[in-house]
């Protein structure tokens, strides 16, 4: 991304993931909001509750120091989102459903126009200047991590994150489920790809059976994180959350 950021031309970047949908007319909705708002440092297409625990200092203090600005709070995305966001995540979706249910989506508003008030690194519209400025320069060796860090680098600099209200990019995730590719049908993207139908655990071994016991795998997603992080140049730190969420969805 380093090599990316110095050698693009223009003015901004347009980064993603190789596991993100875009909708159409996505980007046009990303240079809007850009254009609109003042001191923009990345925009993403992808609401995600979970998004507002880390980076939005620069937007709510934008919100109260400019006139013709606001705030709100509630449950702006919807639940289908989210649950959608889980399951691309590997995660079960109720279970998740449950955990963000007690926190807020932001809304930041200037002159009319609304944008959620966090955004997301995984796809970002971003400023040259902007990843030049917060990219480490020298590779630490690490596979993964970071993310947040740099979420946080923006922030502090006084730089807004925000994200279109609707949606116009989503995580695939690891596998094509059977909503990403009604969502492809439905907007003209035709493929004879063919959704993953998961694994038919009546027909599994005594051993494979053992392994997905949820104690078992427990303690089997614990050393696997470990690793993950031991190869990653993590030796002696606690996985956090944000990281046990993408060591879940590798698996």
């Amino acid at each position: 991304m380093t090599i990316i950021a110095g050698a693009a031309p223009g003015e901004l970047v347009a980064y993603t993931d190789d596991d993100t949908f875009f909708y159409p007319g996505w980007l046009k909705a990303h240079v809007e909001l850009y254009d609109h708002f003042p001191n923009v440092g990345m925009v993403s297409g992808s609401p995600e509750r979970t998004l507002f625990d880390h980076g939005i200092q620069a937007n709510l203090a934008f919100a109260n120091s400019h006139d013709g600005t606001n705030l709100s709070y509630g449950k702006r995305i919807p639940e289908q989102w989210e649950r959608e966001w889980a399951l691309a995540l590997g995660k079960d979706a109720d279970e998740f459903a449950e955990r963000v249910l007690s926190l807020d989506d932001v809304i930041l508003e200037l002159k009319g126009v609304e944008a959620f008030a966090t955004a997301c690194h995984n796809q970002f519209l971003s400023p040259k200047p902007v990843l030049q400025e917060f990219l480490q320069r020298d590779w630490s060796g690490r596979l993964m991590g970071g993310l947040n860090e740099f979420d946080n680098m923006i922030d502090d600099a006084g730089y807004l994150r925000i994200t279109t209200r609707e949606r116009t990019t989503r995580l695939i995730g690891n596998v094509l489920s059977k909503g990403i590719l009604e969502e492809a049908n439905r907007i003209g993207i035709q493929s004879d790809l063919h959704a993953w139908k998961g694994r038919d655990t009546r027909r599994e071994g005594f051993r494979r059976r053992i392994a997905r016991w949820k104690p078992v795998r427990w303690v089997l997603q614990g050393l696997y994180n470990r690793l993950f992080w031991l190869l990653a140049g993590q030796t002696g730190s606690w996985v956090t959350e944000q990281s046990e969420e993408e060591s879940d969805a590798k698996l």
